[in-house]
C-alpha cells in the first residue's frame, strides 16, 4: 500500500489534474440540474397559487348568489304570512288588529333572532309609515314600540319597492345605512330587500323590507376565502372599494371627499382589463389579480334595483338594469408573497448546491487518490489471480466450477486428464456434456441451495474410480441481506488406490470371517452335543448326595453354557462383519415388498421385549394413525429397528425408550428416543462410521464391533432413505430414519402378506405328501471338513436318521449314482468341484432332480442356489433346531415339489410374487388370463397354483383344473383384495 503522505502531494502523478477533470463537470452539472429544479418548483408553485385563488373567487361568488336567494325566500315568506294577511283583510282600529300586529312582531322577532342576518325587519303601509319593526342590535333583536316607529315615505328604497308588482323584489345597492338623515356610526353596510304586500282583494297595502347586514356578507367573504395567500377585495360597478385594503379607501361613493378613492385609480391597467371582462386572472408588477363578476339581480328571480341615493331623503335616479348591478370579487396576491416561496426554494437549493459542491470536491479528491490505490490493487490482484490460477492448474485433484445454470465457469487440467477429454475448453458448456452422468447429478443436487456437502463415486477413464465432493458457493451476506448463491464447486480425487486397499481389507476381513465360521461351527455344535449328552445321559447317573460332585456338575454346565453363549456372540460379530462386506460389494439379496410400518414396529418391540424386562425400562410406542405402506426388505428394516432399540436399551440405565412412527414429507419416519447418556456433538458424525466406538475406549469397555449403525445406514441408504441422530450429552439420543412411500394401485401386492403366503406353501408341502418311515431315511452329508461331517452325523443320528458322508463333490456324485439318498446336505466351498456345481449336476439329471438339497455353507449366495433349484439355503454356524426342522419338512415331503403357477392380470402382483418365491427356491411360471393358465397347466404340471379370486370365478376355472389329468392333488391358493 502507498504511504498516506504520498497522497497529500498535490502534484503527485497529476492528482490535481484528475481532481479538476472530475470536479468541474460535476459541479456545473449539479448547478444546472438544481437551476432546472428551481424553475420547475417556481412554476409549479405559481400554478398552485393561481388555481387556489381562482377556486376561492368562484366559491365566494356562488355563496353570495346562494345567500341572496335565501334572503328572497325569507322575504316572500314574510309577505304572505298568515297574520299579516289577516290584519290586512280586517277593518282598522279593532282589538283583533292589535293582536295581529303583536303576532307579526313576534314572528319578526323570531326570524331576527334565528337568522341574525337582518339589521331591521319591518312592514310599512302604503303611506310609508312603519306598522311593525324589529331591530337587531348588539346580537339581540328587539321590537320597536309604536311611539318610535317612523315614516319612511321619502326614502328611495320605499318608493322603488312600492312601485313593484306582486312577486317582484327590490334589491338596493350595497351602501351605508342612514340614521336620522346621517350615515350611521360605526359604519353599517346595508342591502335592503323589499317586496310589495297585497291583500286578498289584490289591493297593494304596503311593503315588507329586510335590511340585510352587508358586514355579514363581507365577513363571509373573508372567512370563505381563508386559504387565499393575498387580500380579498370587493368592488362595485364603478370600481369603488366596498371591501378594500384599508378602511379609509372604502365607500368612497358615499362621501363627497372620497370620490377619487377607487380601484381604477390605484390599479388603472388592471381595472382597464377587469372592467370589460367577466372573470379572469392577471399578473402584473403589482402582483397576481384574480376576479369574477357577480350579478345579484340575475341570481335572484324577478329582482329589480335602482341607482339609490347618497343622501338620506334623496330619490334614486331611476332603475338599474340587471347587467349594470354588478360587483367584482377579487383577490390580490402581492409580489412579496408570490416570491417568498420561490426565494425560499432558491435559498434551499443554493445551500444544497454548496454542500454538494463541497462533497463533490472531497469525493473528486478521494477519487483521484483512489485511482493510485486502484492501480496498485489491480497489480496485486493480477499477481494473486496468477498465483491462484497456478495453484488450481497444479492441483492433483480435478476441479469443476459451475454457475447457477449449471454451465462450467472454471476447470483445471487434472479434470481433463481424469476423464481423458484432451485439450478442450469446457467454459460455457453444460456440465451434462461431461461423459459421466454422476457429475450432472451432483450439480443438480447442489441446486437445492443448501450448504450440504454432497459426495458420489464416479467412474474415471481407464477403469479408475474417483470420489467427488460437491457443495454450493455463496457470497457471504451483510447483516441486512441474505447470502447470494453463485453456483457450485466440485472437487474430484482419484481414489483408485484407496479403493483397492479398502477392497483388500474387506476381502481379508471377509476371508478371515468365513474361515472362522467353520471351526466356530464345530465348537458351537459339539459344545451343544456335549451339553445335551451330559444332561441326558451322564448327570442323571451321578450321585445327588455328594455336594462336591454336584458343585462340579454345576460348574461344568455353566462352563458349557459360557462356551455356547460366547460362540453365539462371536457368530453375531462375524455376521456383522460379513454383512457390511456384502453391502459394500453389492452382493446383498434384497426382498422388496410392501410393508405396514406399524406391523414392523410391533415385530421389533416383540423381539426386544425381554431386554426391557431385564433392564427395568419402559417401552412406549407412538404410532400415527392412517400411515401409508412402504416398500422394502422386511427383514433388513426389522434389523435396523431392532439394532436401534437394542442400542437405546444398552445405553439407558433408567427411564424409557419411545418408538415413534409418523408420516413426514414423502415418507414414513421412525424414531427411537431414549433417556440415556447421550452423545457428545463432536462424536455424532462418527457413529455411522465403520468400527467406530464413541466415548473413551481406554475406560469404557466397547459394546460391540462398531458395525451395527454403519450396517443400518447401508440398509436405509439402499431404500432411498436417510438416517440421522440428534443427541445432547446427558439428555439422551434420538435416532431416526425415513423410508420413502410409493403409491401403488388397488390391485398390487399392497394387500398381500408375502411371508404368510410362503409359510402356507411350505406347510402344504409338509401336510399333503405321503408320510414315509422317517427313521429309515438316508441323508448324505457332503463337506470337505471332517469335523463338520462328524458333527452333522451325530446331530442327525440322534434324530434317528441314517447318515452317509462324502468328502467332496466328486465323491458325492459317485455315491449318489451308487445309492440314491433321500436328502442331501451340501457344502459350497470344496476342492475340485464346488457345491453349486454339484447341485447343478444333480438338478439337471432327471434321475436325481427330485432329491431335496439343503446347502450348508459359510458363503451366502442364496440367489444363485435357488436359481439352480436347491430347496433350502442355511449358513454356518449351524442352527441345529432350524436345520432339523427343514430336514424334517423336506423328508416329509418326499420329493422336491417346487413348481408354482401364478395367475393374475396385474403385472405388478405377478412380478412381486415371482421375485419372492424364486428367492425361496421355487420354480415360478406366470399366466395373465384363464386360457393361458389352462395351457400352461397342461404343459408344465405345476405342484401349486396361486390364482386371483376373480379368475377363479370365471367358468369354474378351479373345478376345471382339478379334473385335469395328474392335477388331482395340486394345491390352490386364492388371492383376494379382502
Amino acid at each position: 500500500m502507498l504511504r498516506n503522505f504520498e497522497f497529500l502531494k498535490i502534484g503527485h502523478q497529476g492528482i490535481l489534474k484528475q481532481f479538476l477533470i472530475t470536479f468541474l463537470p460535476l459541479s456545473v452539472l449539479v448547478g444546472g440540474v438544481l437551476l432546472i429544479i428551481h424553475q420547475a418548483e417556481s412554476k409549479a408553485e405559481r400554478g398552485a397559487i393561481s388555481i387556489n385563488e381562482t377556486r376561492n373567487v368562484d366559491l365566494q361568488a356562488k355563496i353570495a348568489a346562494n345567500d341572496f336567494n335565501l334572503i328572497k325566500s325569507d322575504l316572500m315568506f314574510l309577505a304572505t304570512e298568515n297574520e299579516l294577511q289577516s290584519m290586512l283583510n280586517r277593518p282598522g282600529g279593532t282589538t283583533e288588529t292589535l293582536e295581529l300586529r303583536q303576532a307579526i312582531a313576534k314572528e319578526y322577532f323570531s326570524i331576527s333572532q334565528q337568522k341574525q342576518l337582518y339589521d331591521q325587519i319591518r312592514f310599512l303601509d302604503i303611506t310609508g309609515k312603519e306598522i311593525v319593526r324589529v331591530n337587531f342590535n348588539k346580537g339581540q333583536p328587539s321590537v320597536v314600540p309604536d311611539e318610535k316607529l317612523q315614516v319612511q315615505a321619502k326614502r328611495y328604497w320605499f318608493k322603488d319597492t312600492l312601485s313593484l308588482q306582486s312577486g317582484e323584489v327590490f334589491i338596493s345597492p350595497l351602501d351605508l345605512n342612514f340614521e336620522r338623515g346621517k350615515i350611521e356610526q360605526p359604519l353599517k353596510p346595508m342591502i335592503r330587500f323589499g317586496t310589495p304586500v297585497f291583500d286578498s282583494q289584490g289591493q297593494k297595502r304596503g311593503i315588507v323590507v329586510l335590511n340585510y347586514l352587508g358586514e355579514k356578507f363581507i365577513q363571509n367573504l373573508q372567512k370563505e376565502n381563508s386559504t387565499t395567500l393575498g387580500e380579498i377585495l370587493l368592488l362595485n360597478a364603478d370600481g369603488y372599494w366596498l371591501k378594500g385594503p384599508k378602511p379609509e379607501n372604502e365607500w368612497g361613493f358615499m362621501y363627497e371627499n372620497r370620490k377619487d378613492q377607487t380601484f381604477a385609480k390605484a390599479f388603472p391597467k388592471v381595472w382597464q382589463q377587469m372592467a370589460t371582462t367577466e372573470s379572469g386572472q392577471f399578473q402584473t408588477a403589482e402582483g397576481l389579480f384574480t376576479f369574477k363578476t357577480l350579478y345579484p339581480l340575475l341570481e335572484v328571480q324577478k329582482a329589480q334595483s335602482s341607482t339609490g341615493a347618497t343622501r338620506a331623503f334623496d330619490s334614486s335616479q331611476g332603475k338599474v338594469d340587471a347587467k349594470s348591478y354588478r360587483w367584482k370579487i377579487l383577490t390580490h396576491v402581492p409580489p412579496a408573497i408570490l416570491n417568498v416561496r420561490s426565494q425560499s426554494s432558491f435559498k434551499r437549493l443554493l445551500l444544497f448546491y454548496l454542500v454538494m459542491t463541497g462533497l463533490i470536491g472531497v469525493g473528486s479528491w478521494l477519487l483521484a487518490l483512489s485511482r493510485l490505490r486502484r492501480q496498485q490493487a489491480d497489480t496485486e490482484l493480477q499477481a494473486t489471480f496468477a498465483d491462484l490460477t497456478a495453484i488450481i492448474d497444479n492441483l492433483a485433484d480435478g476441479l469443476l466450477v459451475t454457475n447457477t445454470s449449471g454451465q462450467i465457469t472454471r476447470f483445471n487440467p487434472a479434470l481433463l486428464k481424469m476423464f481423458h477429454l484432451g485439450d478442450i475448453d469446457l467454459k460455457g458448456k453444460d456440465s451434462k456434456e461431461i461423459s459421466q452422468a454422476e457429475i450432472a447429478d451432483l450439480v443438480k443436487q447442489t441446486h437445492k441451495q443448501s450448504r450440504e456437502i454432497f459426495t458420489s463415486e464416479i467412474h474415471l477413464a481407464k477403469s479408475r474410480v474417483g470420489q467427488a465432493l460437491a457443495t454450493n458457493i455463496f457470497k457471504e451476506a451483510s447483516k441486512d441481506k441474505t447470502a447470494r448463491w453463485l453456483g457450485s464447486v466440485i472437487l474430484i480425487r482419484d481414489i483408485t488406490a484407496e479403493k483397492e486397499i479398502d477392497q483388500m481389507k474387506t476381502d481379508f476381513i471377509s476371508t478371515v470371517s468365513h474361515e472362522l465360521r467353520t471351526p466356530l461351527t464345530s465348537v458351537l455344535g459339539f459344545a451343544s452335543i456335549i451339553k445335551e449328552k451330559l444332561e441326558t445321559n451322564v448327570f442323571p447317573l451321578l450321585s445327588t448326595e455328594d455336594r462336591k460332585l454336584q458343585k462340579t456338575i454345576k460348574r461344568v454346565g455353566d462352563n458349557l453354557n459360557i462356551i455356547v453363549s460366547e460362540a453365539e456372540r462371536l457368530t453375531y460379530l462375524i455376521n456383522d462383519v460379513l454383512d457390511i462386506a456384502k453391502m459394500e460389494a453389492g452382493k446383498v439379496e434384497w426382498q422388496m415388498q410392501p410393508i405396514d410400518p406399524s406391523e414392523l414396529l410391533d415385530l421389533a418391540t416383540n423381539s426386544t421385549a425381554g431386554l426391557f424386562q431385564t433392564n427395568s425400562l419402559e417401552l412406549v410406542s407412538e404410532i400415527e394413525p392412517g400411515l401409508p405402506q412402504i416398500v422394502g426388505d422386511r427383514n433388513r428394516l426389522l434389523q435396523v429397528l431392532i439394532n436401534l432399540i437394542s442400542n437405546a436399551v444398552k445405553f439407558t440405565e433408567s427411564g424409557s425408550v419411545i418408538c415413534r412412527v409418523k408420516r413426514e414429507n414423502n415418507g414414513v419416519c421412525i424414531s427411537v428416543i431414549d433417556t440415556g447418556i447421550g452423545i457428545a456433538p463432536e462424536d455424532q458424525p462418527k457413529v455411522f462410521e465403520k468400527f467406530r466406538q464413541v466415548g473413551d475406549t481406554l475406560t469404557d469397555k466397547p459394546k460391540g464391533t462398531g458395525l451395527g449403525l454403519p450396517i443400518c445406514k447401508q440398509i436405509v441408504d439402499h431404500h432411498g432413505g436417510r438416517i440421522w441422530v440428534e443427541s445432547e450429552l446427558g439428555n439422551g439420543s434420538t435416532f431416526s430414519f425415513i423410508i420413502p412411500t410409493t403409491e401403488s394401485d388397488q390391485k398390487t401386492t399392497a394387500n398381500l402378506n408375502l411371508d404368510a403366503l410362503v409359510k402356507q406353501l411350505k406347510e402344504h408341502v409338509i401336510t399333503t405328501n405321503t408320510v414315509l418311515n422317517q427313521n429309515h431315511k438316508m441323508i448324505l452329508v457332503v463337506d470337505d471338513d471332517v469335523n463338520i461331517r462328524e458333527l452333522l452325523r451325530q446331530q442327525l443320528e440322534n434324530q434317528g436318521y441314517n447318515v452317509r458322508e462324502a468328502k467332496d463333490g466328486v465323491d458325492a456324485i459317485h455315491q449318489i449314482k451308487t445309492a440314491r439318498p433321500d436328502l442331501i446336505l451340501l457344502d459350497v466351498m470344496m476342492p475340485q468341484i464346488n457345491g453349486f456345481d454339484v447341485a447343478a449336476v444333480l438338478k439337471n439329471n432327471p434321475q436325481t432332480a427330485d432329491i431335496p438339497i439343503i446347502i450348508l455353507s459359510i458363503v451366502e449366495n442364496r440367489e444363485r442356489g435357488y436359481q439352480i433349484g436347491i430347496d433350502r439355503y442355511l449358513t454356518k454356524p449351524i442352527n441345529t433346531e432350524k436345520l432339523l426342522n427343514e430336514v424334517g419338512s423336506l423328508l416329509y415331503q418326499g420329493t422336491s415339489s417346487k413348481k408354482v403357477l401364478i395367475v393374475d392380470k396385474n403385472e405388478s402382483t405377478l412380478k412381486t410374487l415371482s421375485d419372492v418365491l424364486q428367492a425361496q427356491g421355487y420354480s415360478v411360471i406366470e399366466a395373465s388370463d384363464p386360457q393361458e393358465c389352462i395351457n400352461k397347466v397342461r404343459s408344465v404340471k405345476p405342484d401349486m397354483i396361486i390364482i386371483d379370486s376373480i379368475f377363479s370365478e370365471e367358468g369354474d376355472l378351479v373345478k376345471a383344473l382339478q379334473f385335469e389329468k395328474e392335477l388331482e392333488n395340486v394345491f390352490f391358493v386364492m388371492l383376494s383384495d379382502q
